[in-house]
């Protein structure tokens, strides 16, 4: 395979090797993976993987390769052959090997789009890829991810890894929803804070505290939904940078804060206890929560150091 495509992009810290020619009529790709189980690329997805135009091989223990042109029909599947949907196989060529663990499969293709089930490719396009341990068509993949094809250009040098203006400002669009319930949740946390510390000599305190606290919890939760269909529709890779994990610990003081305050008039021999663990659960949501915020604006690159 070396040498045959003009451009290429190492993917999944090198466990994933995309390979093209845009020159002529045709796409002619490869798509190798870290894996004795099935590989995918899919082009052009409208969301995550819903509208995907994917190719998805494996190779037989009897060394024969099975490759398939396939289309998905959802965000997260499924992903029928495009001959089951009506469409017809795109595919010109096809081929499959595997050595040393590592699954490679290549295919041609024209570049227009012949029915409602193809996508057209270049000269720029968004791609996803993913890979499983396993041979089969249903199984879950264990990695995927994103790139961009794209036609090399006068100074020789591919942008494939680089994200396109399309996905760029799909991303963009998942971010807002994921940033502000965290933000409006981090804002009811504290306001349920300064209420039980300054506003107790108002007799309604008690019924603007536990609003605010179930406010902050059901915010976190959507929050966190959004964060996920997020880094399925970028890496899709979960905890993969500082920030997941810390958003993770913070999702749990959260929820722990509200269900301690919630236990304190239920088992109300513990009430002393429990109040000191809703404080003290309280302050490490609030204090996570920023430190989640903080962290969060440097991975969108809106905080530089």
């Amino acid at each position: 395979m070396a040498g045959e495509y003009e451009s290429s992009v190492v993917l999944d810290d090198g466990k994933v090797i995309v390979s093209w020619n845009l020159a002529s009529e045709n796409l002619e790709a490869a798509i190798s993976a870290n894996t004795a189980g099935w590989v995918s690329i899919g082009f052009d997805p409208v969301d995550v993987m819903d509208g995907a135009d994917m190719v998805i091989g494996w190779v037989n223990t009897d060394g024969a390769a099975t490759i398939l042109d396939c289309f998905a029909t959802g965000s997260f599947g499924p992903h029928p052959a495009d001959t089951d949907l009506g469409g017809k196989d795109a595919l010109t060529a096809r081929s499959g090997s595997q050595k040393d663990g590592i699954t490679t499969i290549e295919f041609s293709r024209p570049r227009t789009a012949g029915d409602d089930f193809d996508k057209a490719v270049g000269p720029v396009t968004n791609f996803i890829w993913a890979y499983s341990e396993t041979d089969g068509f249903n199984d879950y993949h264990i990695k995927a991810g994103y790139g961009v094809l794209e036609a090399t250009g006068d100074s020789g040098a591919s942008k494939a890894g680089e994200l396109s203006k399309t996905t760029r400002n799909r991303v963009l669009a998942l971010i807002v929803p994921h940033a502000l319930p965290l933000v409006l949740s981090f804002i009811c946390m504290l306001a349920g804070m300064l209420v039980a510390r300054y506003g107790k000599k108002n007799k309604k305190w008690l019924s603007i505290h536990k609003p605010l606290g179930y406010s902050a919890a059901g915010l976190a939760l959507i929050g966190l939904a959004m964060g996920v269909r997020l880094v399925l529709a970028t890496s899709g890779i979960h905890f993969r940078v500082p920030h997941a994990f810390l958003g993770a610990f913070t999702l749990l003081s959260v929820f722990a804060t509200p269900a301690l305050g919630r236990a304190m008039f239920v088992f109300k021999k513990k009430a002393k206890l429990l109040r000191k663990l809703h404080r003290i659960f309280g302050r490490i949501a609030i204090i996570c929560m920023a430190l989640t915020i903080f962290s969060g604006l440097i991975l969108a690159g809106i905080i530089k150091f």
